[in-house]
């Protein structure tokens, strides 16, 4: 696996008062271009009847995934790799960044009987380590909120503190659960759950 970052970008469905305006995103490939209603100014018409673009507004991501796409589908092909990196040995990462109600928790968590990145990476990682005396799993999960970090597994440790030492960060007092099969680990990140600040 490369040492750099990627970017994904999952749209999700027009809100009912976007659709209306017939504003919103238009995407070729990778790239996603702003659209505006047809009575806008200064813009350059795109092959769609009453739709214009903004073509020196165009954003490149690594992935443009519809909202048509699946979560699954997401993870396959942007998050997996990741998975690998990490039965491999590599540290990885996979997180989302979004302003509220933009999807982050569903992509994330999923929702009722359908799992979230975090679950499909869960369920990976089960399927392919043998655990035992030489392979143990454990859990941790924690919330940057306002600025303070808080573990989400040991009510009332909040506001821990990061620390830098050989070039790995570490947050002090973070509790870690061993989790020997993946119902215990999604067990214990809903647990989790039920401690968030935000919701």
């Amino acid at each position: 696996t490369s040492q750099k970052v990627q970017v994904a970008v999952r749209m999700r469905p027009l809100l009912n008062e976007f659709r209306m305006n017939r504003h919103g995103w238009w995407m070729n490939a990778a790239i996603l271009y702003p659209r505006y209603p047809a009575n806008s100014t200064s813009m350059i018409p795109s092959q769609r009847s009453g739709i214009l673009v903004v073509l020196q507004h165009a954003f490149s991501f690594d992935y443009v995934f519809a909202h048509e796409t699946t979560t699954v589908q997401i993870f396959e092909r942007s998050c997996a790799r990741l998975v690998d990196a990490f039965i491999n040995g590599s540290n990885s990462t996979i997180f989302v960044y979004g302003q509220t109600t933009s999807g982050k928790t569903f992509t994330m968590l999923g929702a009722s009987k359908q799992r979230g990145i975090i679950g499909y990476s869960l369920q990976e990682i089960y399927s392919r380590i043998k655990l035992g005396r030489n392979a143990q799993l454990a859990v941790s999960y924690l919330e940057i909120y306002n600025e303070q970090i808080n573990d989400l597994l040991s009510p009332g440790a909040v506001n821990l503190r990061l620390q830098e030492e050989n070039h790995a960060v570490q947050v002090l007092g973070l509790t870690q659960h061993r989790a020997d099969d993946l119902r215990q680990a999604e067990s214990l990140l809903a647990r989790g759950e039920e401690q968030r600040c935000y919701k």
